[in-house]
């Protein structure tokens, strides 16, 4: 099994709280290429080490636009709390991903929370939209019990 630095694997924690662990997400919702994180994950082939999250400063600072208490000092193993991210995954994630594009119920409502403003002037659309899973859910109800 790969041995992560202690950093990488707090890396891993905001992947798996942002993005339900999907690494093209996180990259996507940080604003960097999927490669930049991917790498954060596997040996380099010329140290034979994984690369630490710390020494990528680009990644790091893209983390820290979205999630300012994503501090080095966190990263290190620091029992800082951390606070929501300045954005969380887009609308449109929201619309194409659904629900799936979130580690858990906490972070469905706190993505609510954070953008409700938005849900509010944009309500028809989520009313629209939640149908749509409804019906959706309905049929293969439906379908899986033959009828």
């Amino acid at each position: 099994m790969l041995k992560l630095p202690r950093e990488n694997e707090r890396l891993q924690e905001l992947i798996d709280k942002y993005c339900n662990g999907n690494q093209k997400s996180f990259a996507d919702f940080i604003g960097i290429a999927q490669p930049s994180i991917n790498r954060l994950f596997r040996i380099d082939k010329l140290n034979d080490e994984v690369p630490s999250v710390l020494k990528s400063k680009a990644v790091l600072q893209k983390i820290q636009e979205k999630i300012p208490s994503a501090t080095v000092s966190w990263f290190k193993g620091s029992d800082e709390k951390l606070q929501s991210a300045k954005k969380t995954p887009k609308l449109v994630s929201l619309y194409t991903d659904g629900i799936e594009g979130f580690a858990n119920d906490d972070a469905i409502i706190e993505w609510v929370i954070s953008n409700e403003k938005y849900l509010l002037a944009n309500s028809t659309k989520f009313q629209i939209y939640f149908e749509n899973i409804r019906l959706r859910a309905q049929k293969e109800v439906l379908m899986a019990t033959g009828n």
